[in-house]
């Protein structure tokens, strides 16, 4: 009877741990190239808009991180590319988007949103286009 209790006590602590997670759950990003600039779409939920965008490319110090504390949100959409902000890629390089979403009941109960992220490489083909590989 006190094995089976203790198994019991041990069960409901674990699942408990993961519904209290505070930390937001982190979801694939997918990118692609239009008109030789770059895409990035997340699968984002009604109601989700910017909380911070990163972007970080291998060997390059240029870095992108913008974290949005204001009244006018920007709404994220699946069939629209995430804003980006005039961020310059280069062919030949790697990169990783990180997005964060949030949405009004995320903020009013003071509860995580989500983060989106990629990571991927450009390269130029033969007819001289930007080309995408998802790593």
């Amino acid at each position: 009877m006190m094995k089976s209790s203790i198994l019991l006590l041990l069960v409901f602590i674990l699942a408990g741990c993961e519904s209290a997670d505070p930390r937001p759950k982190i979801f694939p990003a997918n990118v692609f190239t239009l008109n030789d600039h770059v895409c990035v779409l997340v699968p984002a939920a009604e109601g989700e808009f910017l909380l911070s965008v990163e972007i970080n490319g291998t060997g390059s110090e240029e870095r992108l991180r913008k974290v949005f504390i204001h009244n006018k949100p920007i709404y994220l959409s699946s069939q629209r590319c995430v804003p980006l902000f005039g961020y310059q890629f280069e062919s030949g390089r790697a990169y990783g988007v990180s997005v964060q979403a949030v949405t009004q009941e995320n903020q009013q109960n003071n509860t995580a949103g989500r983060i989106y992220t990629v990571s991927f490489s450009l390269w130029k083909d033969q007819s001289n286009k930007l080309q995408v590989a998802i790593q």
